[in-house]
C-alpha cells in the first residue's frame, strides 16, 4: 500500500534560554514501492504525530515504538525514529532521543528529514559540550535547511562550536552569516557583538566599570594573584566602560579551567566573548 502524502510541519520549539532542542520539522511521509506497511500501521503513525502536537508524548512515544518494532527496516521507520526523537527531546531524555535520531539518520532517504536528524545530534552534542562532534552535524543540517527561523539558532550554535574549538576565521564567517541571512533575528546583536571581538582567543571579563581607577584598581589585584590581566576601553549601550580582562585561551576548555582561578579575585568574572 501507497502511503499518502502528507507534509507535516512539526515544531519542536523550546526556550531558548532553556537550551533545549529547537528546531522546525518537516517530515514527509510520501515512499513509493509494494513494500509497504498497511493502512492501519500508517494511521498509527498519523495518530502518534497528532499526539506530539497535543504534548501528549507518552501516548506518541509508545504508538511509534511498536511501529519500529513492527518494521523496522521500512522507509516509514525513519521518520518514526525522528518523531520518537522529538519525543524523547521534549521529555528530557537526552540520550534516547540522540539515538533515535541517530537510527533516522541509518533509515533516512529523504534529504530534508536527513537534515533534521543532523540538526538533531547537533544541538544535542552542543548541549553536552562536545562541540568538535556537533560541527560537523551542524555543517549537514545548514547545508540543506533554508534560511530562516530556527536556522538562525542553529547556525549561531554553530558559530559558537567553531570559536570554542579556536577556529576563529570559521566561527567569525558564521557569526556574519547570523547577521546577514536571518534579517530581524533576535540574535543578529548577539552575532554581531561575536564579529567584533578583536582577539582569536577567549579571556576572562573581570569587571567593567565607569571610572577607569575602579578598573586598574581590579587589574593590580588580579596581576597581584599572578594573573595575566589589562584594561580596555568598551562601548556598551553608547557608554564607554574600563572592562577587565585576564587571560588569553586558545579555547574555550582552557579558559574554563582557568575560570575559579580568576574568580577567586574576581567573583563575577565569567568568559568572552
Amino acid at each position: 500500500m501507497k502511503m499518502v502524502v502528507r507534509r507535516l510541519n512539526v515544531s519542536a520549539q523550546v526556550s531558548r534560554c532553556s537550551g533545549l532542542v529547537a528546531m522546525s520539522v518537516a517530515m514527509l511521509f510520501a515512499h513509493v514501492g509494494c513494500e509497504q506497511p498497511p493502512g492501519d500501521a500508517v494511521k498509527q503513525v498519523a495518530d502518534a504525530e497528532r499526539d506530539f502536537r497535543s504534548q501528549n508524548y507518552p501516548s506518541a512515544e509508545a504508538k511509534l515504538t511498536q511501529f519500529i518494532q513492527r518494521y523496522p527496516k521500512s522507509p516509514e521507520a525513519a521518520e518514526a525514529y525522528y518523531l520518537r526523537s522529538l519525543c524523547n527531546a521534549r521529555r528530557s531524555s537526552k540520550v534516547a532521543a540522540e539515538a533515535d535520531a541517530r537510527s533516522c539518520l541509518r533509515l533516512s532517504k529523504d534529504k530534508l528529514l536527513t537534515a533534521n536528524a543532523h540538526a538533531t545530534i547537533a544541538t544535542l552534542c552542543f548541549e553536552a559540550n562536545r562541540n568538535r562532534e556537533a560541527i560537523d552535524h551542524f555543517a549537514a543540517a545548514l547545508a540543506v535547511l533554508p534560511d530562516k527561523a530556527p536556522s538562525d539558532l542553529l547556525r549561531f550554535r554553530y558559530a559558537t562550536c567553531l570559536q570554542r574549538e579556536g577556529r576563529w576565521a570559521e566561527a567569525k564567517a558564521e557569526f556574519n552569516a547570523v547577521c546577514n541571512r536571518y534579517p530581524g533575528s533576535d540574535l543578529g546583536p548577539l552575532a554581531l557583538r561575536m564579529t567584533q571581538w578583536q582577539h582569536d582567543a577567549f579571556s576572562i571579563q573581570c569587571g567593567a566599570f565607569r571610572e577607569k581607577s575602579a578598573a586598574v584598581s581590579l587589574e593590580k589585584k588580579i596581576r597581584q594573584a599572578g594573573l595575566k590581566a589589562w584594561v580596555e576601553q568598551r562601548s556598551r549601550s553608547g557608554e564607554v566602560l574600563h572592562t577587565v580582562y585576564a587571560g588569553n585561551y586558545p579555547s574555550y576548555a582552557q579558559a574554563r579551567d582557568a575560570l575559579p582561578r580568576v574568580q577567586r579575585s574576581a567573583p563575577g568574572a565569567h568568559i568572552v566573548p
